[in-house]
């Protein structure tokens, strides 16, 4: 057999293969081009009936089945549509909706004003009608949201149809208990300042909700507690008549006092007892929580600039899920902004007013404009909480100089600290402070608290192991304290890693959040600036601080009141005095950003 016989069997050989391949590939194709399928797709959108094929929505993606004798528009309508075989066989249109306020968002129902809990089906979905009807989902229902359809079958949502942009010119504040130590109200007592509309929900003969509507005068007090049936089937809901009268509550107290508050209110009932909702308009909102985040007697150039701070904070929140589950988008205490814990006043209130829309923005987006009560002389940046890094919040000194100080490094943030550097805080009684703790007690502390600080910061408490690394881990005890040494700073100077060397372990506590609260040190006095002292602290004032060991125990030298971030409140009332107004003092704390109407 000779050599071009074999090249030529050869040849053969391989064509014959790839022929085989290539009508196995044709086979496979056609197979996928035909192929049959029984499937019925849930809750789409159906786009249009054009030259005898329906085009619709489902899960983001443009599908089209041939169908015959459509004579009626179906254009833009939810639908279940069945396939068998690979041909559309049937069409279910669910044209039933209602609207109303959105008033929670729990796991698998919504809370919808006049209607109660109405719980997701099965294959809920959620779409943007103004966007194409782009797929969403629950997350992208707010509180308080009005333009929002929801598409029923029987007593359940099959889809939620968004209408335009989300924009809400209320806002939902879940207001805490006496000392803001909880959520929860054990009974709500209310006085209106005028005659009120209340409103809850009930059930007719046929098991549909609906809602009741009651007037009462003015000198009636409701007293709720949450046995109360009214809360069966939602919320009861109180309208004032006369829009400038507010609610005053007896059932908690803020700074001592009832407060009392503008705007609507909603009491719900949640595992057995009471949450309380006061809706209102972030204005009206501002009136109340410009005075308990800065003294009025700052005046009201300097209030104007924590109106637009903390108009653009609200704002930024607007959109918060934390608390949809209990119809709210904040609360009243700190871990939001503080709200009528003093009440409003005349200089607030014209604050609002001077500033009226305006907030503060970043590439035409609103900030996040964070503040505190006092600076150590400078600030830091946004990754303090272990978050990212905004462009428009970094760390500088508080002064009209250019001056750099890099208090990064341990030696030079230490000659600040113990010094008073000529800035905008110096004079304010915590622009610094002291103490001196022994050690023993500070033994105690950290092995009291470091268990808890694993609980709530489990990220930021790391544990030296054997080959010299750290990882998270938690841990109750180090045993007796040896040394505790500050180990890395941010920006401004303010403490990033604090080491603590045990006899059973050695930690790292990472981030201000969890520095600051390791360290309760209630019934240890701390030494202020203007000579005055203070005992009751459960923690640090800040994490701008250094911790030098000596012979009677560790002392501790810091400066400031507050997380460090953003606009220092007392800082502004020194800017005012120099000259500056309230725009100028925003573009001196906020890099890159611009006052505009929101």
């Amino acid at each position: 057999m000779n050599k071009k016989y074999l090249i030529l069997c050869f040849l053969i050989v391989v064509l014959l293969v790839l022929n085989i391949c290539c009508l196995i590939n044709d086979r496979d194709i056609g197979n996928k081009e035909n192929k049959k399928i029984d499937v019925i797709y849930k809750n789409v959108i159906i786009k249009e009936y054009l030259d005898g094929k329906l085009y619709f929505i489902n899960n983001g993606s443009e599908l089209n089945y041939k169908v015959n004798g459509i004579d009626e528009n179906l254009q833009n309508t939810l639908a279940d549509i069945e396939v068998k075989d690979g041909i559309l066989v049937s069409i279910k249109i669910k044209r039933e909706s209602i609207k109303g306020k959105v008033q929670a968002i729990g796991d698998n129902y919504v809370e919808i004003s006049g209607y109660g809990n109405v719980y997701l089906s099965k294959d809920f979905k959620c779409y943007f009608e103004n966007r194409d009807y782009l797929l969403g989902s629950i997350n992208d229902v707010k509180v308080g949201s009005e333009n929002v359809r929801f598409v029923v079958e029987g007593k359940t949502i099959c889809a939620v149809i968004i209408e335009g942009e989300i924009v809400s010119e209320n806002i939902r504040v879940l207001l805490m208990n006496t000392g803001f130590k909880d959520i929860y109200h054990n009974e709500v007592s209310i006085i209106c300042g005028s005659d009120y509309k209340l409103s809850y929900n009930s059930v007719d003969s046929t098991g549909n909700v609906k809602e009741i509507s009651n007037d009462f005068v003015a000198t009636e007090k409701q007293i709720i507690l949450p046995t109360d049936n009214r809360l069966d089937y939602g919320r009861i809901r109180i309208e004032l008549k006369d829009k400038n009268s507010k609610t005053t509550f007896d059932s908690f107290t803020r700074n001592g006092n009832s407060p009392s508050y503008r705007g609507s209110i909603e009491i719900a009932r949640y595992d057995g007892k009471l949450v309380i909702i006061n809706e209102l308009s972030i204005d009206e909102y501002l009136y109340a929580v410009v005075p308990s985040e800065m003294p009025s007697s700052y005046g009201v150039e300097a209030l104007k600039v924590q109106a637009v701070c903390a108009r653009s904070y609200a704002i930024c929140h607007l959109n918060g899920n934390e608390l949809s589950k209990y119809g709210a988008q904040i609360d009243d205490s700190v871990n939001y902004q503080v709200y009528n814990n003093t009440p409003e006043n005349e200089n607030s209130i014209r604050a609002v007013d001077a500033t009226k829309g305006e907030v503060l923005k970043h590439n035409g987006s609103v900030v996040n404009a964070y503040f505190f009560a006092t600076s150590c002389g400078c600030t830091t940046d946004s990754t303090v909480w272990g978050g990212s890094d905004l462009p428009y919040i970094k760390g500088k000194l508080l002064c009209n100089t250019e001056e750099y100080l890099d208090l990064k490094n341990n030696d030079i943030f230490t000659k600040f600290i113990k010094s008073e550097p000529d800035t905008f805080d110096k004079g304010v009684a915590w622009y610094r402070w002291n103490f001196l703790i022994k050690d023993d007690e500070l033994t105690n502390i950290i092995n009291d608290n470091i268990g808890s600080i694993c609980e709530k910061f489990p990220k930021y408490v790391q544990v030296l192991q054997n080959d010299g690394t750290f990882i998270q881990e938690k841990v109750n005890n180090v045993g007796n304290v040896l040394s505790v040494s500050v180990e890395l700073r941010g920006s401004g100077g303010i403490v990033e890693e604090l080491k603590v060397v045990g006899e059973n372990k050695t930690i790292k506590i990472i981030k201000q959040s969890a520095i600051r609260n390791l360290f309760n040190i209630q019934g240890i006095t701390i030494n202020k600036a203007d000579k005055s002292t203070v005992n009751h602290f459960t923690s640090l004032p800040s994490a701008y601080f250094i911790i030098e060991k000596n012979s009677n125990g560790y002392a501790i030298f810091g400066g400031g009141y507050g997380h460090g971030v953003g606009m220092s409140q007392t800082a502004v009332k020194s800017m005012i005095e120099k000259g500056m107004n309230y725009r100028e003092i925003l573009a001196f704390f906020y890099k890159d950003v611009c006052v505009e109407n929101y």
